[in-house]
């Protein structure tokens, strides 16, 4: 829910109402559960279906950069 609310403010701020933004992030959401249904044959919304989830908002830039290197060497990926 808190993602939601911080998407329509971000869309508020580029000039669209609040109705507008809640319409605009729903068509999104939408095409993006249908791409990845598409491609993948799975729900966007499992956490199961990714090997890492990261709140960009809370933790920031470096520390998701962190997050995502500590994984790939605990995956082996180089």
């Amino acid at each position: 829910m808190q993602n939601l609310v911080q998407n329509i403010r971000c869309v508020c701020l580029q000039g669209k109402s609040r109705k507008d933004a809640e319409k605009y992030i729903a068509r999104n959401d939408k095409y993006r559960r249908a791409y990845y249904k598409y491609h993948t044959g799975l729900e966007w919304e499992n956490p199961y279906n990714y090997d890492l989830c990261l709140n960009s908002g809370k933790l920031g830039f470096e520390k998701c950069v962190d997050a995502i290197l500590a994984q790939m060497e605990v995956m082996g990926i180089k």
